[in-house]
């Protein structure tokens, strides 16, 4: 989770294009020849592959954004490439290795897997390639030989054009025509490159060729500069991005933010390896509502959830063309691109195909945003709460999946925080946080840092080392207040190297919500772990006698002697579990207590049940988390929070 306050400085720092460096590499690892790619961008996508060409026979060695490729000699036969989140590595590369005759299978993460391989499968098929599908892969590639063929592309896609244009390379000669423009960095690169390649309109003939390596400089991504751009105008704010590429294909979202209105100029427009580039100035602009033809929307496909969030702070009625491609993309962007809208605060839906946003120009003043792991759904919720001056990015570290250097570009630089623990996938502390972190107005990450039971001690040294802070969960409670040297028997909460236990402080607060007092009162713990013990302290420290109980009893006896508690009772007033619900905890005798309190919030309790069946104040942990939370968050940063979020939080669960 990444809580914004609204605080940004807009930052004109080299950030090389996407598209135009898997071209780059692509091209160079079969180039006659070594070449070297400037300002390259190193986004997990492009990583990706520069890994599926070394997996092929390409050495490819990089420092900082600069790789150097010394290309394929013979191909590598049998390999598996794994391919990551990025559909141009599959798309591109199918078309690659249908032309380099060995044996390729393909796979992705989750969110890859899912995406459509058809639509590049079924005509590099028409041009002789050898191409198989199954359930757990993307597809394979056999060794075939491909023929000269003529190809119209059936879906608007620059990835399908350019798989076709490479496969052709291993043709006499092929020609691919396609219906609606798409980016032209293929075609710019292999022209660059010494390709055989002429260009009628929409319709490109390559045919053999020997291509010459050479030293690429790769103009700044556009698309990464759009979101930048999209600010500068809503904050009405003059800015200037220097050596950006502008293909034609590329500035669909800067022609349609100039139709409604923006004063955005293009300065020193030149062309160097093949693209051309220029200074980007925007200035402050009244900005009207947005209609988004057809062929921007090609051009524009990325851009266009920026350009809807752009939209919402306009009033009017704004009308994006033909959108049904983002359905397609990481994630269903058309769902994630209404949410944010909606977010804002105003109105979002589809209409025969085209993405209407209805405004009343009044964004919320709390934008929250799930990017379900697409980088682009990431960038544009993060201009969104930037927009509205307080919001939450959860999922936001995808950003790397495009642009790395991403938050650095909007000059966000947040305290960092997080949740070590396992099982910790469900926990509701990221939303918590990011509450407190609205509500107090502090610029922060919190993440969720799963780990294995049986982490060695150095690592989690070293990742309490990388966070400002850290709350801890089981099973760390106890091996954390060892390696931090608290003198405490477990902790949840670590600053600076020094760690405490804020469970105690959420534990009295939560029981002193509901009016209960626990000094003089006889308690029975249920629990042995860090919780349970924190808890066991906490309560003889406020003044109450405390029992303890545990399915192992002799835990039990080792924790009443270390607190010279008693084994048996005749009454209790209350009782008090820390162990996930179970037969154990369910079964303990509630007669005659005044409150049961469970430290779970997530799951059914049978022990709650039993309690609330005999009318007995019943009390889960749901507050307890709150305030624990909040005291942790207090240490932090200084921020000191009463119950008034309470009812907020409550109604996020």
């Amino acid at each position: 989770m990444l809580a914004l306050n609204g605080e940004f400085h807009i930052t004109d720092i080299n950030c090389g294009d996407k598209s135009v460096t898997h071209r780059a590499l692509i091209l160079s690892a079969i180039a006659e020849g070594d070449s070297v790619i400037n300002n390259a961008s190193v986004c997990q996508d492009v990583l990706s592959t520069a890994s599926c060409l070394r997996k092929l026979g390409a050495k490819i060695t990089r420092r900082g954004t600069v790789f150097h490729i010394s290309p394929i000699k013979t191909p590598h036969d049998n390999v598996t490439l794994y391919c990551g989140n990025s559909g141009t590595t599959a798309r591109l590369l199918c078309g690659l290795v249908s032309g380099l005759g060995v044996t390729a299978t393909f796979i992705g993460d989750r969110s890859l897997m899912r995406r459509p391989m058809g639509r590049v499968i079924e005509p590099l098929r028409k041009m002789g390639a050898d191409i198989t599908t199954d359930k757990d892969i993307l597809f394979k590639v056999h060794p075939s030989t491909l023929v000269s063929s003529v190809i119209d592309t059936a879906v608007t896609s620059a990835q399908v054009k350019s798989a076709l244009l490479l496969a052709s390379l291993f043709t006499e000669k092929s020609t691919v025509t396609e219906k609606v423009e798409t980016r032209h960095h293929t075609e710019n690169m292999l022209r660059f490159l010494g390709a055989d390649i002429s260009v009628d309109g929409q319709s490109f003939t390559v045919g053999k060729s020997i291509l010459k390596g050479s030293v690429i400089d790769v103009p700044n991504d556009i698309s990464s500069v759009i979101y930048s751009i999209a600010l500068a105008l809503c904050k009405g704010q003059q800015e200037t991005f220097h050596n950006v590429g502008i293909d034609s294909c590329r500035t669909g979202a800067i022609d349609v933010l100039r139709k409604a209105g923006a004063d955005i100029r293009l300065e020193n427009v030149e062309t160097v390896c093949g693209e051309r580039r220029s200074t980007i100035v925007v200035n402050p602009s009244v900005l009207k509502p947005m209609y988004c033809t057809a062929q921007n929307t090609a051009d524009a496909i990325d851009e266009i959830p920026l350009l809807a969030v752009v939209s919402a702070t306009i009033r009017g009625k704004h009308v994006f063309e033909n959108v049904g491609e983002l359905a397609l993309k990481e994630s269903n962007r058309i769902e994630g691109t209404m949410n944010i809208v909606r977010s804002m605060g105003q109105i979002a839906y589809v209409s025969d195909g085209n993405l209407i946003v209805e405004s009343d120009g009044n964004v919320s003043s709390m934008v929250e945003t799930h990017s379900n792991g697409d980088h682009r759904i990431a960038m544009c919720g993060t201009v969104a709460a930037l927009i509205a001056g307080c919001g939450s990015v959860f999922g936001y570290k995808c950003v790397s999946v495009s642009c790395p250097h991403f938050y650095s570009m909007m000059g966000i630089q947040p305290k960092r925080f997080a949740l070590i623990g396992k099982g910790i996938s469900e926990s509701k502390s990221p939303l918590l946080m990011s509450l407190l972190a609205c509500h107090h107005g502090v610029c922060c990450t919190y993440d969720k840092v799963e780990l294995p039971q049986d982490v060695t001690d150095e690592r989690l040294l070293n990742i309490l080392k990388s966070y400002d802070g850290l709350n801890v969960t089981m099973p760390f409670k106890q091996r954390v207040a060892q390696i931090c040297g608290s003198g405490l028997s477990a902790v949840n909460t670590v600053c600076n190297g020094c760690a405490t236990s804020t469970d105690g402080y959420g534990i009295l607060s939560s029981l002193k919500l509901h009016g209960i007092d626990v000094k003089g009162k006889k308690l029975l713990v249920i629990g042995c772990g860090g919780a349970g013990i924190t808890a066991v302290e906490t309560l003889l420290s406020a003044g109450a006698t405390v029992y303890v109980t545990n399915r192992t009893e002799s835990k039990a006896c080792r924790v009443r002697e270390k607190y010279g508690l008693e084994k048996n009772y005749d009454r209790l007033d209350g009782v008090l579990s820390f162990v996930p619900p179970c037969k154990f905890s369910a079964d303990v005798d509630v007669s005659g207590v005044d409150f049961v309190f469970t430290a779970e919030y997530k799951t059914h309790d049978c022990l709650l049940d039993k309690a609330a069946q005999k009318g007995i104040q019943s009390i889960d942990g749901l507050e307890m988390l709150y305030f624990q939370g909040c005291k942790s968050f207090e240490i932090w940063t200084g921020k000191q929070t009463d119950e008034s979020c309470l009812t907020l939080f409550r109604s996020r669960i």
